[in-house]
């Protein structure tokens, strides 16, 4: 009875393990589309059920010895790994449209127009030369003088080079490396005289002290200057104007500041130092010819040679009408003023202290080529030469 139960349980677990054998061979087809079931396949599942109805009769449950197979007779089952599925691949990123960036326009440029732009000018660095000529200077004049003739060379430098070494320079000589700590006092007698002294103490500066000072020199170097010099000599390039012609010269240094705008165009406010010097032959209306031997002596002595002086403050505007034209206005606050009354030295000795003032116009050809118009007050009123007109024409580069 023994024997027969181990025999029907080993039958039983053989044909258990080939019916497990054909249901995963099954499930493998069924899972690789490229498997294509062939005819041994096909045949072999009935042999593998036939032993299955066989296996499904009761065996008796006398035995409570456990059986097991014999270690000829076992199958093991293959494991099956699904296929990997493949991660799901996200979709590529859409790149948005960039809106390309917008340029910076300057103030007053014009794509149409490249060739005016205007008191724009003034946020770049430029160079200006011209040739002037007038009569009437408006700052040599005097009752009863006749008009004096002016000819000359203006030379502008806007945001250049040489003002700015010209401007660390005198920075740099305004410095020292000591610093003054004190004085003491006392006297001093030679036995015929006694005298006082003065003992100044100075002491040598920190390295701080040294790098501030060279600070100050680069922001003087990295400064945004105006230049503008302009020197007059007689009957320039034959330019032969009015009675009597004036030399000398005039010149100005300072710094801008924008006011504001005029549509895209800025007003521009230039503050700094002035300085003229300038001097003509005299010529008086109506004035006797010089004296002879044994004629009377005239009742008034006309000096022979006008002369003006004057250094100070200056303030120039610069308002824009449009691309192709600007108009300035200038007040030079000369410091001499607030020592000579005027009039009647200037009738007696010839010599003039007046703050002029001073109205303009620029019309640009070109971005290189103007023409400017001037006209100076040298006082109340415009009879004596007390208006001076001038004229020029100039490049810009």
């Amino acid at each position: 009875m023994m024997i027969r139960t181990r025999a029907i349980g080993g039958t039983s677990l053989l044909a258990l393990s080939i019916l497990l054998h054909a249901r995963v061979s099954s499930a493998q087809t069924a899972t690789d589309p490229s498997t294509t079931p062939s005819t041994a396949d096909t045949s072999s599942a009935p042999a593998a059920t036939a032993p299955a109805t066989s296996a499904s009769a009761p065996a008796p449950a006398t035995s409570a010895v456990p059986t097991e197979a014999p270690a000829s007779s076992a199958v093991i089952a293959p494991t099956v790994t699904p296929p990997a599925t493949p991660p799901a691949t996200p979709p590529a990123p859409v790149a948005k449209p960039v809106a390309p960036a917008k340029e910076e326009k300057k103030p007053g440029g014009d794509e149409s127009s490249p060739l005016w732009t205007g008191t724009a000018r003034f946020a770049d660095r430029y160079y200006e030369m011209g040739i002037v000529g007038g009569i009437g200077s408006g700052l040599l004049f005097a009752n009863g003088a006749e008009g004096v003739g002016i000819t000359g060379i203006r030379v502008l430098e806007h945001h250049g080079y040489i003002s700015k070494i010209f401007i660390a320079a005198l920075v740099a000589m305004g410095q020292s490396d000591k610093k003054y700590v004190g004085s003491t006092y006392g006297t001093y007698s030679t036995g015929y005289a006694t005298y006082a002294v003065r003992t100044d103490y100075y002491r040598s500066l920190t390295p701080a002290e040294q790098e501030a000072n060279r600070q100050q020199v680069a922001d003087a170097a990295n400064g945004q200057y105006t230049t503008e010099v302009t020197v007059y000599t007689p009957r320039l390039f034959g330019l032969n104007l009015g009675n009597t012609q004036a030399s000398g010269f005039e010149a100005s240094l300072g710094g801008d500041v924008v006011l504001g705008f005029i549509g895209p165009l800025p007003s521009i406010l230039t503050i700094g130092g002035w300085g003229a010097y300038l001097n003509a032959p005299a010529r008086w209306k109506g004035a006797p010819p010089p004296q002879q031997a044994g004629q009377p002596t005239p009742q008034r002595s006309y000096p022979a040679e006008l002369s003006y002086q004057g250094f100070g403050v200056f303030l120039r505007a610069h308002v824009p009408v449009t691309r192709f034209a600007d108009i300035s206005a200038e007040w030079d606050l000369n410091v001499l003023t607030l020592f000579h009354t005027g009039a009647e030295e200037r009738e007696t000795s010839g010599d003039l202290y007046q703050s002029p003032f001073k109205l303009g116009a620029y019309i640009h050809l070109t971005d290189r080529a103007y023409v400017q118009g001037k006209a100076t007050f040298g006082g109340f009123g415009i009879a004596d030469g007390k208006l001076g007109t001038q004229a020029e024409f100039g490049i810009r580069f």
